[in-house]
């Protein structure tokens, strides 16, 4: 009986692996008539790709509606009579950059894809960018020599564009990036465009390429291990870890942080654990430790490789001791957490954890800390505070392994994709 109840006990900790991240095909379409795919653009909803192709004999603008992504079809074919450079979406309208002498910028209805109206731009030269400003006009650039020329165009009534003003510059315009397969994605063919679009956890890809001589459109899902996304659409989910001792890394230790490493178990999951002993929130107020702080660590995060896609922030231990206000701690997470988002990084922000020696009573800085924490960061905190024992420290302020593993767990309870999801 005893073997029985071992056996129960033993498979309650069989950890449950987090979601793989391999990207898979869901859907495809076949392209035979397309040429070389010179521009492209998704509506915001994922339902519409907009597909532009080089001068050819046949239409250069595919429209496909891929609303169902197991079943995209071509909704309709436009005749452009030139090779499109660049598409953007606005207004109900499609704005079309094209090489065509008399008709640079061609303009669109969204809804019947219909001609709505067109510019002709001074000289012969072909328009190369398009950009939507917040006033609504329409900035259409072309290249001028070594640098570029750039023309802004009120299209507020698109059957007659007018021109407000031009403008040059020194740098070129910025080639598209060249466009590549998810990796790990091995039968995407010579992939010649490619679209991303944010789902639950996880990407679509919408991948144009070359297979077997012919054009084919792709649409491949690629589901996250973690609930943060591929910020930079490298086929990696990287964490970078901040933090103090109770995070750094170690060869001969491992903290939560690299912990979770471990758990996550997914090859494109990575981490950088760049926290150090002694780190504070604040600017560090120890003399011997100048510049050991949080505001430090984020500056470390442009040059890191692979980039980043979310931060998890651990401090404030370091910050009680120094005597810094519970408010000073949390302005300090607000103001790494708008930098981060700024850079398209997804913020978590732990609670600072309990000294052994107030565990009883209360630990009245540290709780203060929290209680901010929770209010400022809904949604976005790791619970490091409430539920710790007396046997989960290895001194008075660090953790052992047990207390490591429980701070690994719940991290991976906010950040991971477990099957059940």
């Amino acid at each position: 009986m005893k073997s029985w109840w071992l056996l129960i006990l033993l498979l309650s900790l069989v950890a449950i692996p987090a979601v793989a991240a391999e990207p898979a095909q869901i859907g495809s379409l076949a392209l035979r008539d397309l040429r070389a795919p010179s521009a492209i653009e998704l509506s915001t909803d994922g339902a519409t790709l907009y597909l532009g192709t080089v001068r050819s004999r046949k239409p250069e603008l595919y429209v496909i509606d891929a609303s169902i992504p197991e079943a995209p079809v071509i909704a309709d074919l436009v005749e452009v009579g030139a090779r499109v450079h660049d598409i953007v979406l606005g207004n109900g309208r499609i704005y079309l950059a094209t090489g065509h002498p008399a008709t640079e910028l061609l303009i669109l209805d969204a809804g019947t894809h219909a001609e709505a109206g067109r510019y002709d731009l001074p000289g012969r030269r072909a328009a190369r960018s398009l950009e939507l400003l917040e006033n609504g006009n329409l900035r259409v650039g072309r290249k001028r020599g070594q640098g570029a020329q750039y023309f802004e165009i009120d299209v507020r009534d698109p059957h007659l564009p007018v021109l407000i003003g031009t403008s040059n510059s020194p740098n070129r315009i910025p080639r598209p990036t060249r466009a590549s397969a998810p990796p790990s994605y091995r039968e995407a063919g010579l992939v010649r465009a490619r679209q991303d679009f944010p789902i639950p956890f996880g990407t679509r890809f919408f991948l144009v390429s070359r297979v077997r001589g012919r054009g084919l459109l792709q649409v491949v899902e690629q589901i996250a291990p973690v609930r943060f996304l591929d910020a930079n659409g490298d086929g990696r989910f990287v964490l970078g870890c901040l933090g103090d001792s109770n995070t750094v890394a170690s060869p001969s230790f491992k903290r939560w942080c690299d912990r979770l490493k471990e758990r996550v178990n997914d090859s494109q999951f990575r981490i950088h654990n760049i926290a150090v002993s002694g780190a504070t929130a604040n600017s560090n107020l120890n003399p011997a430790q100048p510049g050991n702080d949080l505001p430090n660590q984020m500056a470390e995060i442009p040059s890191l490789r692979p980039a980043l896609d979310a931060v998890v922030m651990s401090f404030g231990t370091n910050d009680i001791f120094q005597g810094r206000p519970p408010e000073t701690v949390v302005d300090a997470y607000l103001a790494a957490a708008e930098l981060a988002e700024a850079r398209g990084l997804a913020v978590y922000v732990t609670t600072t954890p309990p000294l052994r020696g107030c565990l009883d009573a209360g630990c009245p800085g540290a709780e203060a800390q929290n209680a901010l924490i929770r209010t400022a960061f809904p949604g976005q905190f790791i619970e490091f505070y409430d539920g710790i024992h007396e046997a989960q420290f290895a001194d008075g302020i660090h953790f052992n392994a047990d207390g490591q593993m429980l701070r690994m767990q719940r991290a991976f309870d906010m950040i991971a994709v477990e099957e059940a999801d």
